[in-house]
């Protein structure tokens, strides 16, 4: 079974396709945030699964809720989600959205996560090699994971470089079992 960040691709970049050409690609940005964010409301989430309430029903609360601020093609965007039952995948369409923003601009979401705070020098040196790598500019984020007990991981994209203490153990468990 496909999983909802799959079925929402196709959906987020005809919607980034549309915006591009249309040159509205931070405006559709800003209504998919916050037609997502709705999703984080009690009342919509009760309603998403309400069943007397159609989609059709559901996407016009949305629309009325975003107080009719979306342009009209936004509100077709929302509207033939709600014929093909989709409007529960707008907070991954939000997401997907970005990362197609995100590729067009050559910049990418990284994430560094450590078992400490980490010095701001070695961040940038880090976004540094990345961009380099990666070719394009790194926006670097990061967490902190103390059950890393030492070192780092970063992801970005699909590259994930794992430097903690605790997946050096792992990866020594996983050979001792062999």
């Amino acid at each position: 079974m496909a999983t909802a960040s799959t079925i929402a691709r196709p959906y987020a970049k005809a919607a980034f396709e549309y915006a591009k050409e249309q040159h509205a690609e931070k405006a559709w940005s800003t209504a998919l945030d916050n037609l997502a964010r709705l999703f984080e409301n009690k009342e919509i989430q009760g309603l998403l699964h309400h069943p007397k309430l159609t989609q059709k029903e559901l996407a016009e609360v949305l629309l009325e809720k975003s107080l009719n601020s979306l342009d009209a093609s936004i509100q077709n965007f929302v509207k033939i989600l709600a014929e093909n039952s989709r409007l529960s995948l707008l907070p991954e369409i939000s997401l997907a959205y970005e990362e197609h923003v995100a590729e067009s601009q050559k910049v990418c979401q990284a994430i560094l996560i450590s078992a400490e705070q980490v010095d701001s020098n070695y961040i940038e040196q880090i976004k540094k090699a990345l961009s380099k790598k990666l070719n394009q500019s790194v926006e670097l984020e990061t967490e902190i994971d103390e059950s890393l007990i030492g070192g780092a991981i970063i992801k970005a994209g699909d590259l994930v470089i794992d430097g903690s203490v605790k997946g050096q153990l792992n990866r020594l468990a996983q050979e001792l079992r062999k």
